[in-house]
Protein backbone atom coordinates (compact mmCIF):
# COMPACT_ATOMS: atom_id res chain seq x y z
CA UNK A 1 0.00 0.00 0.00
CA UNK A 2 2.07 3.19 -1.52
CA UNK A 3 1.20 5.92 1.67
CA UNK A 4 -1.00 8.72 0.72
CA UNK A 5 0.68 12.07 0.57
CA UNK A 6 -0.48 15.16 1.93
CA UNK A 7 -1.77 17.93 -1.03
CA UNK A 8 -0.32 21.42 -1.39
CA UNK A 9 -2.36 23.33 0.68
CA UNK A 10 -3.09 20.34 2.68
CA UNK A 11 -0.82 20.86 5.66
CA UNK A 12 -1.24 23.69 7.98
CA UNK A 13 -1.28 25.23 11.39
CA UNK A 14 -4.36 25.79 13.86
CA UNK A 15 -6.03 28.66 14.14
CA UNK A 16 -6.64 30.72 17.13
CA UNK A 17 -10.15 30.25 16.76
CA UNK A 18 -9.55 26.48 16.53
CA UNK A 19 -8.05 26.67 19.96
CA UNK A 20 -9.24 29.59 22.04
CA UNK A 21 -12.44 30.55 20.46
CA UNK A 22 -16.33 29.20 21.60
CA UNK A 23 -16.00 26.33 18.61
CA UNK A 24 -12.57 24.78 19.63
CA UNK A 25 -11.74 21.86 18.16
CA UNK A 26 -12.74 18.69 20.04
CA UNK A 27 -9.42 17.63 20.28
CA UNK A 28 -8.59 20.77 22.05
CA UNK A 29 -11.52 20.92 24.17
CA UNK A 30 -10.59 17.09 25.18
CA UNK A 31 -6.71 17.17 25.67
CA UNK A 32 -6.35 20.74 26.54
CA UNK A 33 -4.42 23.49 24.77
CA UNK A 34 -0.88 22.06 26.38
CA UNK A 35 1.35 20.29 23.95
CA UNK A 36 3.99 17.84 24.52
CA UNK A 37 7.78 18.58 22.39
CA UNK A 38 9.71 15.94 20.94
CA UNK A 39 13.57 15.91 21.55
CA UNK A 40 14.11 16.61 18.34
CA UNK A 41 12.16 19.74 18.39
CA UNK A 42 14.25 20.76 21.73
CA UNK A 43 17.42 20.03 19.42
CA UNK A 44 16.64 22.45 17.04
CA UNK A 45 16.20 24.92 19.72
CA UNK A 46 12.46 24.84 21.14
CA UNK A 47 11.53 25.61 24.34
CA UNK A 48 10.04 22.48 26.92
CA UNK A 49 8.94 23.28 30.63
CA UNK A 50 10.05 20.63 33.32
CA UNK A 51 6.48 19.08 32.26
CA UNK A 52 7.54 18.41 28.93
CA UNK A 53 5.29 20.80 27.22
CA UNK A 54 6.33 23.69 25.01
CA UNK A 55 4.45 26.84 23.19
CA UNK A 56 3.58 26.32 19.39
CA UNK A 57 2.56 28.82 16.62
CA UNK A 58 -0.91 29.29 15.42
CA UNK A 59 -1.69 30.61 11.87
CA UNK A 60 -3.62 33.55 13.05
CA UNK A 61 -2.04 36.94 13.47
CA UNK A 62 -1.74 38.02 16.97
CA UNK A 63 -2.50 41.92 16.25
CA UNK A 64 0.15 44.75 15.72
CA UNK A 65 2.00 42.12 13.10
CA UNK A 66 2.79 40.12 16.06
CA UNK A 67 2.15 35.86 15.75
CA UNK A 68 -0.79 34.19 18.10
CA UNK A 69 0.90 30.82 19.92
CA UNK A 70 -0.08 28.68 22.71
CA UNK A 71 2.57 29.07 25.57
CA UNK A 72 4.08 26.00 27.27
CA UNK A 73 1.02 25.96 30.03
CA UNK A 74 -1.77 26.60 27.27
CA UNK A 75 -2.31 30.05 28.06
CA UNK A 76 -2.57 32.61 24.78
CA UNK A 77 0.60 34.54 24.03
CA UNK A 78 2.04 36.41 21.52
CA UNK A 79 6.04 36.12 19.33
CA UNK A 80 6.88 38.76 17.20
CA UNK A 81 6.70 37.78 13.42
CA UNK A 82 10.14 37.01 13.39
CA UNK A 83 10.41 35.10 15.82
CA UNK A 84 10.87 31.07 16.12
CA UNK A 85 8.40 29.04 17.75
CA UNK A 86 7.36 25.28 18.25
CA UNK A 87 5.28 23.75 15.16
CA UNK A 88 2.01 21.14 15.39
CA UNK A 89 1.45 20.57 11.74
CA UNK A 90 -2.28 19.71 11.18
CA UNK A 91 -3.62 17.90 7.89
CA UNK A 92 -6.38 18.93 6.35
CA UNK A 93 -8.72 17.12 3.86
CA UNK A 94 -7.49 13.87 5.48
CA UNK A 95 -10.38 11.72 4.71
CA UNK A 96 -7.79 9.09 2.61
CA UNK A 97 -5.14 9.05 4.76
CA UNK A 98 -7.84 8.04 7.29
CA UNK A 99 -9.66 5.41 4.94
CA UNK A 100 -5.56 3.79 4.73
CA UNK A 101 -4.63 4.01 8.06
CA UNK A 102 -3.84 1.06 10.17
CA UNK A 103 -4.17 0.18 13.39
CA UNK A 104 -6.52 3.11 15.43
CA UNK A 105 -6.28 3.53 19.01
CA UNK A 106 -8.99 5.52 21.43
CA UNK A 107 -6.65 7.51 23.81
CA UNK A 108 -7.92 7.81 27.46
CA UNK A 109 -9.81 11.03 26.39
CA UNK A 110 -11.78 9.27 23.81
CA UNK A 111 -9.94 10.92 21.13
CA UNK A 112 -9.32 8.33 17.82
CA UNK A 113 -5.43 8.57 16.97
CA UNK A 114 -3.83 6.69 13.99
CA UNK A 115 -0.19 6.70 13.07
CA UNK A 116 0.82 8.00 10.03
CA UNK A 117 4.26 8.71 8.09
CA UNK A 118 7.61 9.10 10.28
CA UNK A 119 9.45 11.61 11.33
CA UNK A 120 12.51 12.26 14.32
CA UNK A 121 10.92 12.82 17.28
CA UNK A 122 12.71 11.20 20.75
CA UNK A 123 16.41 10.24 21.92
CA UNK A 124 17.99 7.04 21.66
CA UNK A 125 18.68 5.05 24.90
CA UNK A 126 21.56 5.76 26.03
CA UNK A 127 23.08 2.03 25.16
CA UNK A 128 21.85 1.98 21.99
CA UNK A 129 23.04 5.40 21.34
CA UNK A 130 26.83 4.83 22.22
CA UNK A 131 26.47 1.51 19.34
CA UNK A 132 24.98 4.28 17.06
CA UNK A 133 27.77 7.12 17.74
CA UNK A 134 30.74 3.66 17.79
CA UNK A 135 29.24 2.98 14.00
CA UNK A 136 29.11 6.72 13.17
CA UNK A 137 32.78 7.38 13.96
CA UNK A 138 33.69 4.26 11.58
CA UNK A 139 31.61 4.66 8.85
CA UNK A 140 29.26 1.79 9.87
CA UNK A 141 25.71 3.09 9.17
CA UNK A 142 24.25 3.06 5.89
CA UNK A 143 22.36 6.42 4.90
CA UNK A 144 18.82 5.79 3.73
CA UNK A 145 19.18 9.39 1.17
CA UNK A 146 16.88 11.46 3.54
CA UNK A 147 17.62 14.52 4.96
CA UNK A 148 15.19 16.02 7.79
CA UNK A 149 15.06 20.04 7.50
CA UNK A 150 17.68 19.57 4.25
CA UNK A 151 20.61 19.18 7.66
CA UNK A 152 19.87 15.96 9.54
CA UNK A 153 20.88 12.90 7.86
CA UNK A 154 19.05 10.17 8.10
CA UNK A 155 20.83 6.82 9.16
CA UNK A 156 19.51 3.19 9.91
CA UNK A 157 21.13 0.89 11.22
CA UNK A 158 19.54 -2.74 11.77
CA UNK A 159 16.32 -2.24 10.63
CA UNK A 160 16.10 0.82 12.69
CA UNK A 161 16.56 4.75 11.68
CA UNK A 162 17.92 7.62 13.73
CA UNK A 163 19.36 11.33 13.01
CA UNK A 164 22.25 12.61 14.53
CA UNK A 165 22.81 16.22 16.27
CA UNK A 166 24.63 17.98 18.50
CA UNK A 167 23.42 19.21 21.68
CA UNK A 168 24.58 22.69 22.15
CA UNK A 169 24.71 22.59 26.09
CA UNK A 170 27.33 19.84 26.12
CA UNK A 171 28.82 20.13 22.99
CA UNK A 172 27.76 16.24 22.79
CA UNK A 173 26.36 14.03 19.88
CA UNK A 174 22.67 13.24 20.14
CA UNK A 175 20.83 10.54 18.42
CA UNK A 176 17.13 10.82 17.94
CA UNK A 177 14.81 7.97 16.63
CA UNK A 178 12.99 8.06 13.93
CA UNK A 179 9.25 6.73 14.55
CA UNK A 180 5.46 6.97 13.45
CA UNK A 181 4.23 10.35 14.25
CA UNK A 182 0.86 10.02 16.47
CA UNK A 183 -2.05 12.18 15.11
CA UNK A 184 -5.18 12.85 16.46
CA UNK A 185 -8.34 12.49 14.39
CA UNK A 186 -10.71 15.44 14.59
CA UNK A 187 -13.14 13.53 12.31
CA UNK A 188 -16.13 16.31 12.80
CA UNK A 189 -13.63 18.69 10.39
CA UNK A 190 -11.77 15.98 8.23
CA UNK A 191 -8.38 17.42 10.27
CA UNK A 192 -5.71 15.20 11.28
CA UNK A 193 -3.79 16.97 14.39
CA UNK A 194 -0.36 16.52 15.84
CA UNK A 195 -0.08 14.78 18.79
CA UNK A 196 3.17 16.67 19.88
CA UNK A 197 5.39 19.46 18.40
CA UNK A 198 7.39 18.24 16.06
CA UNK A 199 9.53 20.01 14.62
CA UNK A 200 11.44 23.88 14.96
CA UNK A 201 13.42 26.61 13.03
CA UNK A 202 11.22 27.78 10.35
CA UNK A 203 9.33 30.74 11.36
CA UNK A 204 6.44 33.27 9.67
CA UNK A 205 9.40 35.30 8.06
CA UNK A 206 8.35 38.74 6.34
CA UNK A 207 10.82 40.76 8.60
CA UNK A 208 9.16 41.89 11.80
CA UNK A 209 5.19 42.01 10.69
CA UNK A 210 2.99 39.16 10.42
CA UNK A 211 -0.40 40.22 8.22
CA UNK A 212 -1.78 36.85 8.49
CA UNK A 213 -1.32 35.67 5.01
CA UNK A 214 -0.38 32.38 6.03
CA UNK A 215 0.02 30.79 2.53
CA UNK A 216 2.79 33.32 2.19
CA UNK A 217 5.07 32.50 5.15
CA UNK A 218 8.10 30.65 5.04
CA UNK A 219 6.65 28.03 7.38
CA UNK A 220 3.28 27.34 4.91
CA UNK A 221 6.07 26.47 2.15
CA UNK A 222 8.04 24.02 4.48
CA UNK A 223 4.74 22.19 5.22
CA UNK A 224 3.65 22.14 2.41
CA UNK A 225 6.69 21.23 0.08
CA UNK A 226 9.05 19.67 2.22
CA UNK A 227 7.29 18.35 5.11
CA UNK A 228 5.03 16.02 3.15
CA UNK A 229 8.25 14.22 1.53
CA UNK A 230 10.04 14.11 4.69
CA UNK A 231 7.22 12.20 6.89
CA UNK A 232 7.02 9.05 4.23
CA UNK A 233 8.88 6.22 5.14
CA UNK A 234 11.91 5.74 3.58
CA UNK A 235 12.55 2.02 2.07
CA UNK A 236 15.81 -0.21 3.50
CA UNK A 237 16.62 -2.28 0.70
CA UNK A 238 19.23 -4.99 1.35
CA UNK A 239 22.73 -2.66 -0.14
CA UNK A 240 23.78 -4.09 -3.42
CA UNK A 241 27.14 -4.94 -4.65
CA UNK A 242 28.25 -1.51 -5.36
CA UNK A 243 26.46 0.31 -2.35
CA UNK A 244 28.73 -2.48 -0.21
CA UNK A 245 32.11 -1.60 -1.96
CA UNK A 246 31.69 1.98 -0.99
CA UNK A 247 30.53 1.57 2.45
CA UNK A 248 33.77 -0.62 3.09
CA UNK A 249 36.05 2.23 1.54
CA UNK A 250 34.36 4.66 3.58
CA UNK A 251 34.78 2.58 6.35
CA UNK A 252 38.74 2.09 5.29
CA UNK A 253 38.94 6.01 5.28
CA UNK A 254 37.56 6.56 8.53
CA UNK A 255 39.77 4.17 10.18
CA UNK A 256 42.81 5.70 8.82
CA UNK A 257 41.43 9.43 9.57
CA UNK A 258 41.23 7.88 13.37
CA UNK A 259 44.78 5.70 13.33
CA UNK A 260 46.80 7.55 10.38
CA UNK A 261 50.03 5.84 11.93
CA UNK A 262 48.58 2.25 11.13
CA UNK A 263 49.13 2.03 15.02
CA UNK A 264 47.94 -1.52 16.80
CA UNK A 265 46.26 -0.12 19.99
CA UNK A 266 47.04 -1.58 23.45
CA UNK A 267 50.36 -3.38 21.84
CA UNK A 268 52.34 -0.55 20.63
CA UNK A 269 56.64 -0.19 21.51
CA UNK A 270 58.08 2.59 21.41
CA UNK A 271 59.27 0.88 18.14
CA UNK A 272 56.08 1.07 16.63
CA UNK A 273 55.61 4.87 17.04
CA UNK A 274 58.96 5.56 15.51
CA UNK A 275 58.31 2.98 12.88
CA UNK A 276 54.83 4.47 12.22
CA UNK A 277 55.68 8.20 12.50
CA UNK A 278 58.53 7.51 9.90
CA UNK A 279 56.18 6.12 7.00
CA UNK A 280 53.55 9.04 7.59
CA UNK A 281 57.06 11.33 7.60
CA UNK A 282 56.37 13.12 10.82
CA UNK A 283 59.08 14.47 12.36
CA UNK A 284 60.71 12.20 15.57
CA UNK A 285 62.31 13.35 18.24
CA UNK A 286 64.26 10.78 20.22
CA UNK A 287 65.51 11.24 23.51
CA UNK A 288 68.12 9.33 25.48
CA UNK A 289 68.31 8.80 28.69
CA UNK A 290 67.81 11.71 31.78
Amino acid sequence: MNTPIPGKGEVYLLTEEQVFGEKALDVIKAMGRSCQVTDFSVLLGADRSEEGSGSWMLASPGGYGDVCAVGGDGSRKLIYADALCGIRPVIRKAGEIFAEAGDLSVDREGMTSIAFGEYPRNRVEKEEAALLEREYQKAGLRKTGKRYLGVYEEYEYDGAKAVRGMDETTDRPVWIAVSPVIWIVEEGADLLVSRDVLTYGVGMGGGNYYDGCFDETPVYRYLNEIFPEEIIPSAIDEPDEEELMMREQEMKRAEERRNPYGLTFGRVTEEDIIRGAIESDVPVFIHGPS
